[in-house]
């Protein structure tokens, strides 16, 4: 079990270092390369692109195999331009590889367990380890079809009083929470195979979206310790609810972008690339016309599965606790307009902690402004940018 933060070299916390992150959904690969080892509060890009899959139906099988191709493409090509670039001189070839996963491919949860010690002790590792094996223990198996992805210690409590920094505190009592998640096994031996076929023998640390952005929102926004995170990937989306700084809740959504797009191309009669331009056209107001007004219709009735499904998903996670009312959103940069008015129009208040409408943060590159620094050959992308700015809090933590 990991604490807190990912495991490095012995040497990563005083060398100069380029690290290859991945930042990989249903629809589409984002890949880069991070300069760690640098002062300050940001994390510095020197390359990074991102791969789109072409809006073709696939079953599991075949979305996995473009997946994989997709992670090598990208790959290469940023491995090679960064090797073009004046920054390998100084940082050198990547040493590590850091990979964030969204849905459908993970399934996260949260457990925490609770060590009634027989006298003050000074608390270690272990002991918080123990604190949830026990319970750990009567937990269902991981299905045949995934393996462990990461099992991540998210918060301690000691005597009742969440703390940061237990290791060597005496306390009479301990909480700890953790967070789990598995993975598609079959999803993962491909890109991991595809990984290394451009970068061999470099160690791979995966993480789920639910726990890299909770990092990094936490980190960019400190002073705000509940919310919602929706992270809407192509064919499927994931929930995350965060009350007091701890992922306390999860739940998984069975639509993704996709399944709005691809009702509204039906509906036209037109190609789903097609489809999905012209929604980001319509929603930033660039459009007024027949087509456009047509194209909105069709919006409109596609929404309904979506209130559906989201209302579901909501409705279950607000049972033991109402939803926050701030929700930070993760979806294509075309649809963020429309889904940041989604959220925001659609009457959701009933699960919230306030009775009122969700409060939308579109989790954009121009967010992650303040943590994240592009060079001049990097294409700003906020999937690849959150990642390569967990890197970073976590080498400077």
């Amino acid at each position: 079990m990991e604490y807190m933060q990912f495991t490095l070299p012995s040497s990563a916390h005083t060398l100069r270092q380029a690290a290859l992150v991945f930042d990989i959904g249903s629809g589409s690969v984002g890949a880069g390369v991070v300069l760690v080892g640098v002062a300050g509060k940001e994390s510095r890009i020197a390359i990074s692109r991102r791969i789109t899959l072409s809006q073709e139906d696939r079953d599991e099988k075949q979305l996995i195999v473009a997946i994989s191709s997709a992670v090598e493409k990208v790959g290469t090509f940023v491995l090679k331009s960064y090797a073009e670039s004046p920054l390998h001189k100084e940082y050198g070839s990547p040493q590590s590889i850091y990979v964030t996963v969204h849905a459908p491919w993970v399934r996260s949860s949260t457990s925490e367990g609770l060590l009634l010690l027989k006298a003050p002790t000074s608390i270690t590792k272990e002991l918080i380890s123990q604190a949830w094996v026990a319970k750990s223990e009567k937990k269902e198996p991981i299905p045949s079809t995934h393996q462990k992805l990461e099992q991540m210690v998210v918060r301690v409590e000691l005597n009742g009083y969440p703390t940061g920094n237990p290791i060597g505190k005496v306390a009479s009592s301990l909480r700890s929470v953790v967070l789990e998640s598995v993975i598609s096994s079959t999803f993962y031996s491909a890109i991991e195979q595809g990984i290394h076929s451009i970068l061999p023998g470099k160690p791979i640390i995966a993480r789920s979206a639910a726990f890299t952005y909770s990092r990094v929102i936490k980190d960019i926004s400190p002073q705000l310790d509940s919310y919602l995170f929706v992270d809407i990937s192509s064919e499927a989306s994931a929930c995350s609810v965060v009350q007091g700084g701890t992922i306390t809740n999860l739940g998984s959504v069975p639509v993704g972008f996709r399944t709005l797009v691809r009702s509204a191309a039906a509906a036209q009669k037109g190609t789903v690339q097609e489809t999905l331009s012209m929604i980001r056209l319509i929603t930033e107001g660039g459009s007024t016309d027949g087509a456009a007004n047509s194209i909105e219709k069709a919006i409109a009735d596609a929404e309904s599965e979506y209130m559906r499904a989201f209302g579901e998903v909501f409705s279950s996670l607000s049972k033991t606790e109402r939803l926050p009312n701030t929700l930070f959103l993760a979806i294509h940069p075309k649809l963020s307009v429309w889904a940041k008015g989604f959220f925001g129009r659609i009457d959701f208040s009933q699960f919230t902690l306030t009775g009122k409408p969700f409060g939308v943060v579109v989790l954009s590159s121009r967010l992650l402004a303040p943590i994240v620094v592009y060079t001049k050959d990097a294409h700003p992308d906020s999937g690849v940018g959150t990642t390569a700015a967990l890197v970073h809090i976590e080498r400077v933590s």
